[in-house]
């Protein structure tokens, strides 16, 4: 008498290999972080987009330049919508209907245009360039270099 045995892993084995990748804490780094070649170029003047984000996010006394948050805003008006995304985009990623690489570059997109939104919108108070200008638009340099990295593993 012959015995078969017949495995069935129902998809076990893919979901582990997936599950594998998150061991590195796989994660996205948005505004303008130091991997991205337009947060390091400099401007007229020598400034980098890094130090006008620096500036305008907690603001500068020294220079008379006041709080104008645009990234912790971004944050912390999309808490709940970004928890929202998080959560769908992981079910996704655990079931296979999306790869861990695509789920971050939708997190990334979300709140790149989330902080690009906030800027649009206008940040309080004005600024002192010129009658209505627009904080953080005046050339458009700064809102173009705001972008995301995502991270997996050792990349």
């Amino acid at each position: 008498m012959v015995v078969r045995t017949k495995i069935k892993d129902f998809g076990m084995k893919k979901m582990l290999k997936t599950m594998e990748k998150f061991e590195s804490s796989p994660h996205v780094k948005v505004g303008l972080p130091m991997e991205s070649q337009a947060t390091n170029s400099s401007r007229e003047g020598g400034i980098t987009n890094v130090e006008i984000a620096v500036k305008n996010e907690f603001g500068s006394p020294s220079e008379n330049i006041p709080e104008r948050s645009h990234i912790r805003k971004a944050y912390d008006i999309n808490f709940k919508k970004r928890a929202k995304l998080t959560d769908n985009l992981l079910l996704k990623v655990q079931d296979g209907s999306l790869s861990l690489e695509d789920a971050l570059d939708r997190l990334g997109l979300f709140m790149v245009a989330n902080i690009k939104k906030v800027i649009s919108a206008g940040i309080a108070p004005k600024s002192s360039r010129g009658s209505g200008a627009t904080p953080l638009i005046d050339t458009g340099i700064y809102i173009s270099s705001i972008s995301y990295v995502k991270k997996i593993g050792d990349e």
